[in-house]
């Protein structure tokens, strides 16, 4: 869903296709949150016609996946009991 050489416009200035996501706003709100961990960066940049417009890009990262940090994830996500008091 890239545009503009892999960027991805987020903000007043949203290109036709991005127009037509279902929900921009959660969008850019992960988009940030993706930001704030050193995923993607983002820069603003003017249109020709006077637009702010910001862009974002990953960023290159490495995910090194052992035995340990499955196990580690796996905790994160809680047990089953957990889930069945939530409903």
């Amino acid at each position: 869903m890239a545009t503009d050489g892999g960027r991805c416009p987020a903000g007043p200035a949203l290109t036709a296709g991005w127009r037509r996501l279902p929900r921009p706003a959660l969008l850019q709100v992960h988009l940030r949150k993706l930001e704030a961990a050193g995923l993607v960066s983002a820069a603003i940049e003017v249109s020709e016609d006077g637009k702010a417009m910001k862009f974002y890009e990953v960023t290159p990262f490495a995910l090194q996946l052992t035995p340990k940090t499955i196990m580690v994830a796996a905790r994160s996500l809680g047990t089953e009991s957990d889930l069945e008091a939530e409903a």
